[in-house]
């Protein structure tokens, strides 16, 4: 569409779209990218593509307009400003920008392999990603696998649920780590600074197999509302928690990895609105650290890393 976030992270996206046209000798530009960033690694999905010839490479494929409404929004980085860019033939892009293209998705840094749990285990799923993401920004620390954490974690706690503050608790002063309940805007902040933040909510078995059966028919979609119910139905009704982690955002909605295989929805991931989140039991949990919390050790590798 033309429009770009103005993130560090998204030059990454901005770069790769602008290689896309220099690599095919401008005949495809790959664009419209959102993704999960683990380490160094990028991952980016959901792609929009633009040729020479509008509508060949689908109905989101914009032509010739859509290449040089790109152009004349990109403003070149680091990474792409040795490509040669086209010379474009209007003063005014041919297509006018639009916030809804998927470059104003804000991401969080988190491991982007989703795992199964195995029983009622997204607790410990949930808490381990979190506290791995944590402890990875700090430079030199040996991080403990995914896979490891959930074991200890379950073999302590169970596989019929667990409590996420009571695992945080024990899991981040060893680390030297904080946590805490937090806002949604909050929330909003520390997802724009790469912090993925820990998600649980209640919802009755009713709308669990609305949960479902909206993502098993839509998995690209976001889950924007569930049956409407009387206070006294919502009163009544037994609830059942589930933890899951935000990994990214939009104006709109939450990006979120789930704990129950790639098979769901989308890779594993679901979006769901922010309002119809408000409606619903929920919680926050951001886990963070302060530079006073690092260790000798964690400051003389990060030294070494500044040399």
């Amino acid at each position: 569409s033309g429009w770009f976030s103005s993130s560090d992270d998204s030059q990454v996206a901005h770069a790769f779209s602008h290689w896309t046209w220099h690599h095919t000798g401008g005949q495809l530009l790959v664009c419209d990218l959102q993704g999960v960033r683990s380490g160094d690694d990028w991952l980016l999905t959901d792609p929009a593509a633009h040729s020479p010839s509008t509508g060949s490479l689908g109905p989101t494929d914009c032509g010739l307009a859509g290449i040089e409404s790109f152009f004349h929004g990109h403003i070149c980085n680091r990474l792409c400003r040795h490509l040669p860019r086209p010379t474009l033939n209007s003063s005014s892009p041919p297509m006018q920008p639009s916030q809804n293209s998927s470059f104003a998705w804000e991401m969080a840094n988190a491991s982007l392999m989703v795992h199964l749990q195995q029983g009622g285990t997204c607790y410990a799923n949930a808490c381990a990603t979190v506290v791995r993401a944590a402890e990875s920004r700090i430079v030199g620390r040996k991080v403990e696998t995914h896979i490891d954490m959930v074991e200890r974690i379950v073999k302590k706690h169970g596989s019929d649920g667990g409590n996420c503050k009571t695992v945080l608790k024990e899991e981040c002063p060893a680390r030297r780590l904080r946590w805490k309940s937090i806002s949604k805007t909050e929330t909003e902040e520390a997802i724009r600074k790469g912090h993925p933040i820990l998600l649980s909510f209640r919802i009755s078995d009713q709308d669990w197999k609305e949960f479902s059966d909206f993502f098993k028919n839509n998995p690209l979609k976001s889950l924007s509302r569930l049956p409407e119910k009387t206070w006294s139905q919502w009163w009544s009704e037994k609830k059942i928690g589930h933890a899951v982690v935000i990994t990214g955002q939009s104006k709109q909605c939450w990006y979120i990895k789930n704990s129950w295989g790639d098979n769901f929805a989308a890779k594993g991931y679901f979006k769901i609105e922010k309002k119809l989140l408000e409606s619903l039991t929920h919680e926050f949990v951001h886990v963070f650290w302060y530079e006073s919390d690092l260790t000798d050790s964690d400051r003389a590798a990060f030294s070494r890393q500044q040399r």
